[in-house]
């Protein structure tokens, strides 16, 4: 089947994109699913009203996104991973996944404004940290021999006059 691996900050409308490819395979294909560290229990609390993360729990909601995609894989359905991937180190994995289970790839990259993004997300990232998460988003590159891999694409998404639209590559 296919994984896609969305890459955006928070708050860049990776959530969103995830329930528009799930809308575009309902009926197509077996029932497509999107995985996310986002979704594990416990994660996320409200607490003043603000909603604040559990850092300690952020090593076991991302082995539960993973081996979650691991599930779907084996059941020959599409697999959105909605997870921010901000850094080549952590779409390995997912590559390496789609590798072994001999799917398609896909990697897309969600551009927007980032005082955009910080003002949409909704996971409480404190401003600083939402800066070094800026930074690591900006530094990926993918590895060198990825471009000689047939079954992976890169793809970016632009937030252009309230949509994000395709960019074509030269």
């Amino acid at each position: 089947m296919k994984l896609t691996i969305l890459r955006g900050l928070p708050g860049s409308g990776k959530s969103k994109v995830a329930c528009d490819i799930l809308a575009s395979y309902a009926g197509v294909h077996h029932n497509p699913i999107a995985v996310s560290a986002d979704s594990y229990p416990g994660l996320y609390s409200e607490i003043g009203g603000r909603v604040r993360i559990n850092p300690s729990m952020l090593d076991k909601a991302h082995g539960s996104c993973f081996a979650n995609a691991i599930w779907g894989l084996e059941r020959g359905v599409h697999v959105v991973v909605d997870n921010t991937n901000l850094s080549t180190e952590e779409v390995i994995p997912y590559v390496s996944l789609a590798q072994a289970y001999r799917d398609k790839c896909e990697v897309v990259t969600l551009i927007c404004p980032t005082s955009l993004a910080y003002e949409r997300q909704t996971h409480g990232v404190p401003e600083g940290a939402f800066d070094r998460m800026v930074k690591r988003f900006e530094s990926y590159k993918p590895l060198p021999h990825w471009a000689h891999l047939d079954w992976l694409s890169h793809h970016e998404l632009c937030w252009i006059a309230g949509e994000y639209r395709l960019v074509e590559k030269d």
